[in-house]
């Protein structure tokens, strides 16, 4: 029996002892406590309870279809209906005049920022959110943790509409801005699929309630491989949760533009052996091994710094720091990731020069080589027949195989999803 992740047991002991899972099949929704999560699981509430992506959540929570609501200091609801949005896919991304950032030093908006802060800041000092926002006026007026007043919605379960009602729950916005409008930030660094509509509808809920009068702007920003996205939404009905809206999204880049090579192009390249010593990939987000070479550039990192800052478990910040291993941007050194010489030369690369680089390292490896050619082909992968090639080119056996071949097909596509065919 494979071996339980302390959260996932944790979570099948209250529902054991708590006889959740019947309540929820009943009602839809069932009230937790801090101090039963402290008593029965013996876990700390935060790292039980803040599951801010659909495939953080342990597979107890998953299968059931949960989201878990903060309703004040210490209370949660467990509501039984989907509290998450799913980002659509990255639309043209759209050079912008970097001008105003050229004298800037002390943050390295040219060789890739390293966290939250900094890809906002570096945005905003460029003027991109006040043009996104189309408000010259925005100055930086909030930064950090609230606790939120009163306010009552509607969530949608699978049995029925409920009524939640959340007081002094703690918030945090990671910048707010304020001129004409009020603009309400929710950064993330990495790639993102999707996140809990939590991070938006709270802090735009809490300022309504405080008496704000200004059109307030919800607006989740991702920062990827140089790219800075935002993504603006609205709550056509403030009181309620799920009806969330996407305005519009733009996806800036600080650098020129410059031409990508083909995918064709780069499998013209000298082709390579495995690494060895290197387990093979098994990270399915070929973007996020960009990331994780950013974040190295500011110093060395273990797993559970990996998982943090992309939230993710410590298994996946694993995988991920072996993918950065396995292409040549990093290497592992005890408990520690860090970046390779050829790393240290990747993050100094503008956004194009990466993408290249990237794409001729994994198409020159065995198996990802053949992927690419047969996608190429008929824009389709046999993953039998790459789960084939995997166990003859390594020493995996049984279902590993077909399961690596999935983090094959994951790669391929997304690389001809970035490079022209």
């Amino acid at each position: 029996m494979a071996k339980e992740f302390p959260t996932s047991a944790a979570w099948k002991r209250l529902f054991e002892e708590l006889h959740i899972r019947r309540h929820l099949e009943e009602k839809g929704i069932f009230p937790l406590t801090a101090r039963q999560i402290h008593t029965i699981a013996k876990r700390e509430p935060r790292l039980m309870t803040k599951f801010d992506r659909r495939g953080q959540r342990p597979r107890i929570l998953a299968e059931l279809g949960v989201t878990i609501l903060p309703v004040s200091n210490g209370e949660y609801v467990l509501a039984k209906g989907d509290g998450y949005y799913s980002l659509p896919a990255t639309e043209k991304v759209v050079p912008y005049d970097s001008r105003k950032l050229s004298a800037v030093e002390t943050i390295p908006w040219r060789e890739g920022v390293t966290s939250e802060p900094q890809a906002t800041d570096a945005l905003f000092m460029a003027s991109a959110i006040r043009s996104f926002a189309g408000d010259e006026s925005l100055l930086l007026t909030i930064r950090g943790k609230l606790r939120s007043h009163p306010f009552e919605f509607d969530f949608q379960t699978r049995h029925r509409k409920e009524r939640i009602r959340v007081s002094g729950v703690q918030i945090e916005i990671d910048s707010g801005f304020e001129g004409r409008s009020v603009v309400l930030l929710e950064a993330k660094y990495g790639t993102v699929q999707d996140f809990i509509i939590r991070q938006l509808y709270y802090p735009y809920r809490h300022f309504l309630a405080t008496g704000v009068t200004k059109k307030i702007l919800p607006v989740f920003f991702v920062y990827s491989n140089r790219v800075y996205s935002l993504y603006e939404f609205s709550f056509p009905d403030p009181e309620n949760y799920q009806q969330i809206k996407l305005q519009r999204q733009v996806h800036y880049t600080l650098e020129e533009s410059a031409p990508i090579p083909s995918l064709a192009t780069v499998l013209e390249g000298r082709r390579k052996a495995s690494p060895e010593n290197v387990p093979f990939p098994q990270a399915d987000d070929l973007s996020k091994v960009i990331d994780v070479a950013e974040l190295l550039s500011a110093g060395p990192a273990d797993k559970f710094e990996v998982a943090e800052k992309f939230d993710v478990d410590p298994r996946q910040g694993d995988y991920y720091g072996n993918a950065a291993a396995w292409v040549g941007l990093a290497n592992k050194l005890g408990a520690q990731f860090r970046l390779t010489g050829e790393g240290e030369e990747f993050v100094r690369k503008n956004r194009t020069d990466r993408l290249t680089w990237l794409a001729r390292r994994v198409c020159q490896m065995p198996v990802f080589h053949e992927a690419a050619r047969a996608f190429l082909a008929d824009h389709a992968i046999d993953p039998n027949r790459i789960a084939h090639l995997i166990e003859k080119q390594s020493n995996l056996i049984g279902t590993t195989p077909a399961r690596r071949a999935l983090t094959v097909q994951s790669w391929i596509r997304w690389l001809a999803q970035e490079l022209p065919g």
